[in-house]
């Protein structure tokens, strides 16, 4: 400002050479001061503007629980999620799980056990993070894969307690012998041939479990029943279904307790030409989802199964950092018999809601038993 003041001064007077030569020299010198560095205003700019907003940002922001936003989940699936049963769960539950706590979720379906591990990889390096195994056959897979990525969760499906899991693994155990138990019990109270079965796909840990918790039922009960299990080779194929379904109905089993995927259309229509051509009525139970539309007329109940609920919990641990556990799915809440039963006196429904009641409260202890006897 005052150089510009004596510079107005000097242009507007008549001034001798020596003074303007003068004025030109002050002007030089100061133009000089202004631009050396460390002085004036271009030391201030770069020091004080980046000072508060960096350093508060991180120090504020985290907490000691991670945020949902971090995570991202994605599910292999060993079938397809229109089967209505298994693989329809685990996708619904995936689903349940990006509108319960907002993260980004995907899926693969028909993944076989040769592909998952590298199924698993390729989610891993796009970032996710959390890898749930939605199936018993996973269960190496899995552990192998948390072994080879620590800083992923892996969630995998098991039966029974599994021992000396990896650090950043989660065990879902569906329990299916709790309700096998209790549709064992309704069937021994419901045949009037004396003669029940149980279709089954593969004879594997889970499914002998099945069939030990029908035979403790028939000892608790003192129930002199027949018991048929069978196990056709595949839990989607429905033309062995029929085919083996078929012909237990002609060995004389009126109470068919399914325990198939895919293979319960094949069950179905055995049951329901039996019905037609034979005169036989042929009653039955499924289990993971409500199938009474696909067999209105024949169908006690179903055992359902809620993989939501479970979901929910596990990854609500992992967000509070517990990355590793054991989650049995809880039977009368996420796992129930569907009430009320059709085709049955209301006197077997009502004692077989308490039964139900019974064995999820603890009263009634049913044994996982993976021996076949």
């Amino acid at each position: 400002m005052l150089i510009s003041r004596n510079l107005r001064k000097a242009l507007s007077k008549t001034v001798a050479v020596v003074a303007v030569i003068i004025v030109i020299v002050a002007i030089a010198t100061a133009f000089l001061m202004l631009q050396q560095p460390g002085t004036g205003v271009p030391t201030t700019s770069p020091t004080t503007t980046p000072t508060t907003t960096p350093t508060t940002t991180p120090t504020t922001t985290p907490t000691t629980t991670p945020q949902a936003p971090q995570f991202k989940l994605a599910t292999i699936l060993p079938g397809s999620i229109q089967d209505a049963d298994f693989n329809t769960l685990g996708y619904l539950g995936t689903l349940h799980i990006k509108e319960k706590y907002g993260i980004d979720v995907a899926y693969s379906e028909g993944v076989s056990v040769a592909d998952a591990e590298r199924v698993a990889s390729e989610y891993i390096a796009l970032g996710y993070n959390i890898i749930f195994f939605h199936g018993g056959q996973f269960v190496s897979v899995g552990q192998k894969v948390a072994s080879e990525h620590p800083n992923v969760v892996i969630i995998i499906t098991g039966y029974g307690r599994i021992e000396n899991l990896p650090p950043n693994v989660w065990q879902l155990d569906p329990a299916f012998h709790k309700g096998f138990y209790v549709l064992g019990a309704i069937a021994a109270n419901v045949t009037k041939t004396g003669v029940i079965c149980y279709v089954s796909g593969i004879q594997l840990p889970f499914t002998v479990s099945e069939v030990n918790a029908v035979k403790q039922a028939l000892r608790d009960l003192g129930k002199n029943v027949t018991f048929i299990p069978v196990w056709t080779g595949d839990f989607n194929d429905p033309v062995k279904a029929k085919t083996v379904t078929a012909s237990l109905i002609d060995q004389g089993c009126d109470i068919v307790m399914s325990s198939l995927n895919l293979a319960n259309y094949g069950l179905f229509e055995a049951i329901k030409e039996a019905n037609i051509t034979k005169g036989l009525y042929v009653l039955a139970t499924t289990k993971y989802t409500d199938k009474s539309s696909m067999l209105p007329n024949n169908l006690i109940t179903s055992y359902i199964y809620d993989y939501g609920i479970a979901l929910e919990y596990i990854i609500g641990q992992i967000f509070r950092g517990v990355k590793t556990g054991y989650y049995e799915i809880e039977f009368g809440r996420a796992s129930y018999i569907k009430f009320p039963l059709k085709f049955v006196p209301n006197e077997v429904n009502e004692w077989a809601m308490k039964l139900q009641n019974m064995v999820a409260t603890g009263q009634v202890t049913v044994v996982f038993n993976t021996t076949l006897s």
